[in-house]
C-alpha cells in the first residue's frame, strides 16, 4: 500500500494542526511524570524505609554499548537540575515496577501505545513532551521508551547516539520473556521517532508482537524494507525489515512509514550515513534496479504516509523533523493502532 488511505478518508485542516513540541517554558518546568515508562537507562537501587522500590537515574547517565537489560519504572520525580533551557539536565527519582505491576497499572481499558524518541533527546525533554501530547490521545495510552542519548547536537554525538541505540534496542529484548507472558490479554502498538527506530530495528523480535508499528522521520536506511538490501548477505541487520514485520499482532496490523521527503535532518543524515532515509523517502513499491524494491513478502503489510501530502506538517515549516506529536500526527496514531 503505497496511498495513505487516511488522507482519502479525512483530510486534516491546516490551521487545526498544532504543534505539540515543547517550548523553552515548558521545559523550565518541574518534570513529574506519574505514569508507566520504559527504560533501558542504568538505574542505581536508592531504597529508602518509606520506599523500598526507590531508584535514580538522570538525564547524565551514560550510555553503554554492551547494554543488556531494561526496568519498568513509574512516579518519576524531579529531584534536581543544571543548566537551562534546551541545555537543561535533570536527577530523577522514580519506583521500580517489575513487567506484571508495569501491565497491571496500564491496564487494558486502552491500547498500550509505546513511544520511543529519537537522537538529542534526553529523558526528561521526552518525559515533558509525552506528557504534553497525551490530551490529544483518546484511544491510546502512551507508555514513553527511553534510553541513553547524549541529548547535544555534534557528529560525534550522534556516532555515540548511533551506537547505545543499538544497545538499547538489545536490552529492551529482555523484555520478551514478560510480554510473551501476557499472550494475548495484553495489546499494544508502537511510536518510533528519528533514531529511536535504529532501537526498534535493533530490538526487532517476531515472538515480541504489536498491533501497529509507527516509524516516524525514520533514521534508518531508506533500503530497510528493500529486496536487495535484505537478500544482500546473511548479516543480522539484512534481515531486520523481515523481522519487523514478524512483529506485527496479525495480518490486519500495518507498518506505518511516515515520511516527509523534505525533511533537514534526513538530507544531513543521508550525508552522514552515505545512503537515503526511510523517514526522507518511504518505502519504494515500483520496479527498480538492483532490487530497490519492496520485498514481495513485506508489500501488503507496509503503509507509506507522506506527511505533507496527509497535511501533518505546519504550513510554515515544511522541512520540519520533529513533527511526531503535532495534533494530526497523534490522531493518526490514535485511529490505527
Amino acid at each position: 500500500v503505497s496511498l495513505c488511505n487516511y488522507c482519502n478518508q479525512k483530510i486534516a485542516s491546516l490551521v487545526n494542526n498544532k504543534m505539540v513540541c515543547l517550548s523553552e517554558e515548558d521545559i523550565a518546568k518541574e518534570v513529574i511524570y506519574p505514569g508507566v515508562v520504559l527504560t533501558s537507562i542504568d538505574v542505581v537501587a536508592a531504597p529508602t524505609e518509606e520506599n523500598p522500590n526507590r531508584v535514580t537515574f538522570s538525564d547524565l547517565t551514560e550510555g553503554t554499548t554492551d547494554d543488556d537489560d531494561a526496568l519498568f519504572i513509574h512516579n518519576i520525580r524531579e529531584v534536581k537540575r543544571q543548566g537551562t533551557g534546551f541545555d537543561t539536565a535533570i536527577d530523577f527519582e522514580a519506583d521500580k515496577l517489575t513487567p506484571e505491576e508495569a501491565f497491571k497499572i496500564i491496564g487494558s481499558e486502552k491500547k498500550a501505545l509505546f513511544v520511543i524518541h529519537g537522537f538529542n533527546t534526553q529523558a526528561g525533554y521526552h518525559l515533558a513532551d509525552c506528557l504534553k501530547a497525551k490530551d490529544n490521545f483518546t484511544k491510546t495510552n502512551v507508555i514513553p521508551v527511553i534510553w541513553p542519548s547524549e541529548g547535544k547536537g555534534g557528529l560525534f554525538d550522534y556516532r555515540g547516539d548511533r551506537n547505545f541505540s543499538k544497545a538499547a534496542g538489545k536490552a529492551l529484548q529482555s523484555m520478551k520473556g514478560p510480554i510473551q507472558k501476557l499472550g494475548k490479554d495484553f495489546r499494544a502498538s508502537v511510536v518510533c521517532h528519528s533514531m529511536g527506530n535504529r532501537v526498534f530495528r535493533n530490538f526487532s523480535d517476531p515472538e515480541i508482537n504489536f498491533d501497529n508499528i509507527f516509524m516516524v522521520a525514520a533514521d534508518v536506511d531508506g533500503d530497510i524494507f528493500h529486496e536487495g538490501y535484505i537478500n544482500g548477505g546473511s548479516d543480522e541487520y539484512r534481515k531486520h525489515g523481515l523481522n519487523i514485520k514478524g512483529m506485527l499482532s496479525d495480518e490486519t496490523g500495518k507498518i506505518h512509514v511516515i515520511y516527509n521527503p523534505d525533511d533537514s535532518r534526513m538530507w544531513q543524515s543521508m550525508i552522514m550515513n552515505f545512503g537515503t532515509r526511510l523517514g526522507g523517502a518511504g518505502v519504494n513499491f515500483e520496479p527498480a534496479w538492483f532490487g530497490k524494491t519492496v520485498h514481495e513478502d513485506l508489500k501488503d503489510s507496509i503503509v507509506n504516509v507522506n506527511s505533507q501530502e496527509c497535511n501533518m506538517l505546519l504550513p510554515d515549516d515544511p522541512k520540519d523533523h520533529n513533527y511526531h506529536f503535532h495534533l494530526e500526527v497523534c490522531k493518526y496514531y490514535d485511529d490505527n493502532a
